[in-house]
């Protein structure tokens, strides 16, 4: 190659430029020693003939990004999702997004399956599932060190008439407990549980809730509440028991000892009257 032309040409006047300052400086000087090729970036040496820019000016930005539209999410499940942020840097940075899982989206205007990101490095998701669901980072690089921000995707799922947040922790079901019925609307629901006493045969439980996320409960049971009755009657039968017999005890003893008091008075009357 003997000849180049440069005239015309979008150049990036930063440190991807530089190839030009480590050629032999005679094609250097021959190939530049125009007004005519000017930078056509960064803003502050647009137009500006290289071969006026200083060495110093071939520099590169280390990559930013400045901002996102917002840092935390909440999308209904299988809903569209698009995260906006703000890049800065020279060399234009290039954008990868990595989901929770550690899935990578790399690249400006590419598409992977329901994710896109777009040349201005806004990722789209056509529908977010629960893969979507805790924090994503987007990176920002180029020649130089990265940058890095997180997003946090929270991802609704809706289950009958209840709204249930991706990271909102709630309470077990009992496990002695099986659910039968439920009705939506004032939500009223019938359950059998596990018995656990051998002298139990039937039990059941009626929940009744204004809403899917709580219900209370009260036990009905009849074997119990027959078992409790029984034990009741049984006491009673006891206490009446103890009560006669401490009058009949009583009783006995009243008349032995009037019948000792006759007899002792007779004795008395004999001796007075020998």
């Amino acid at each position: 190659m003997t000849q180049v032309h440069l005239t015309e040409n979008p150049l990036q006047c930063n440190c991807l430029l530089s190839w030009l300052r480590e050629m032999p400086s005679h094609f250097v000087h021959s190939a530049l020693d125009s007004s005519s090729v000017v930078c056509n970036g960064p803003q502050k040496l647009r137009y500006a003939p290289i071969v006026n820019v200083p060495d110093k000016y071939f520099l590169c930005i280390p990559p930013k990004v400045l901002r996102c539209k917002q840092t935390t999410y909440s999308v209904d499940i299988n809903q569209p999702l698009s995260i906006f942020c703000e890049f800065d840097g020279d060399p234009v940075p290039e954008i990868k997004w990595t989901r929770p899982d550690g899935h990578e989206y790399n690249g400006r205007n590419t598409s992977t399956g329901a994710y896109e990101v777009t040349q201005n490095g806004t990722l789209i998701v056509d529908g977010v599932t629960m893969n979507d669901y805790g924090e994503w980072k987007v990176i920002a690089y180029n020649k130089t060190a990265p940058d890095e921000l997180s997003v946090t995707v929270h991802v609704v799922t809706t289950t009958g008439s209840t709204l249930t947040m991706s990271n909102t922790t709630t309470t077990p079901k009992p496990t002695t407990t099986k659910l039968t019925t439920l009705a939506q609307n004032g939500l009223t629901a019938a359950a059998t549980p596990e018995l656990t006493n051998p002298n139990l045969t039937t039990a059941t439980t009626m929940y009744t809730a204004s809403d899917a996320t709580r219900l209370s409960g009260e036990w009905m049971d009849s074997a119990q509440t027959k078992i409790a009755n029984d034990s009741g009657f049984l006491i009673g039968l006891m206490v009446t028991a103890a009560i006669i017999s401490s009058f009949v005890t009583v009783s006995v003893i009243a008349y032995c000892l009037m019948k000792m008091f006759v007899i002792l008075t007779n004795k008395v009357s004999n001796r007075a009257a020998a």
